[in-house]
């Protein structure tokens, strides 16, 4: 068994990478090999994709993102965002009937049930208020937050992906799922999922 702090900070590095690459994949609409492909021929994302993939590796600004919680939920944000579902423009409700992944689009609380539905933390859907008691879920201070945080009102919720963004369907005029600036908001809390370790 290994021991030492570089074994650690070789397996948090090569941590983020792979999500940096699962990212830098998902928000340019390419698979995995064919980033690593770019990535390997010395290729860059250009235009809104280098902004999109600055705010995801800005979330190191609050914590590194990895194994553990908060990098599953963050990755698999990023996933379901660019999901058909979350690619078509918000619907009010979507996410709501039967399982919250097979919604044709996505409300903001419907948006964040699939994404807890595949990590297998939760079990159908919930609304916004629900948010802010579930079990599933500790509150923690606002300069505590870390990427893949709940940042949840009575009325709105989002995944924290950096300290100034989240991702999250905000409402009809805003289209698909996307990142938005967070910064404050008031009337908010943030919540830490527990258990999704090993995601």
């Amino acid at each position: 068994m290994a021991t030492g702090g570089k074994d650690v900070s070789a397996l948090g590095v090569g941590t983020m990478a792979a999500g940096a690459l699962l990212v830098w994949s998902g928000l340019r609409g390419s698979s995995v090999l064919s980033a690593l492909q770019d990535v390997i021929k010395g290729n860059k994302p250009s235009g809104a994709n280098v902004h999109q993939i600055q705010a995801q590796a800005g979330a190191a600004d609050l914590t590194s993102v990895g194994a553990g919680a908060s990098g599953s939920v963050l990755n698999m944000a990023v996933q379901v965002a660019n999901s058909p579902a979350g690619k078509r423009n918000y619907c009010w409700g979507g996410g709501h009937s039967g399982s919250p992944c097979s919604a044709s689009c996505f409300d903001c609380s419907g948006y964040v049930s699939c994404v807890l539905n595949r990590l297998g933390l939760l079990k159908g859907s919930m609304v916004t208020t629900g948010f802010m008691t579930w079990s599933g879920a500790t509150t923690v201070p606002y300069s505590q937050r870390q990427p893949g945080d709940l940042y949840v009102s009575a009325t709105h919720i989002g995944i924290i992906a950096s300290s100034t963004q989240m991702w999250n369907a905000a409402c009809t005029a805003c289209g698909p799922v996307k990142l938005s600036n967070y910064v404050g908001r008031s009337g908010y809390i943030v919540r830490r999922v527990k258990n999704a370790q090993g995601a």
